[in-house]
């Protein structure tokens, strides 16, 4: 898995669709425009409480792509935007398995 980035946008569009759940809908349940929902799916980073929030809605754990436990340890180089009380993933890479 070197140097994988994920693509949090992808994986809530992927989530959605599992789900279900129509845009309007989940825009209703974000508390946001159908247009804003499409940006959320171009994005490749998101704020943590966005992404809990949205973890919540579809019945999904999303936070755990980002943590998820296969049974192998690996290297991980975090790169964190704090503003303010807000801390946003801006990129996750998987250095090596160690």
């Amino acid at each position: 898995m070197d140097n994988k980035k994920i693509h949090i946008g992808k994986q809530i569009h992927k989530a959605l669709k599992e789900r279900g759940m129509s845009i309007s809908d989940f825009a209703k349940a974000l508390h946001c425009t159908r247009p804003n929902v499409y940006n959320i799916f171009k994005n490749h980073t998101i704020d943590i409480e966005r992404l809990s929030k949205i973890s919540h809605i579809l019945n999904k754990d999303l936070i755990s792509l980002y943590t998820e436990d296969k049974g192998e340890s690996y290297l991980l180089n975090i790169t964190l935007k704090i503003s303010g009380n807000k801390a946003t993933i801006v990129e996750l890479r998987y250095i090596e398995n160690i």
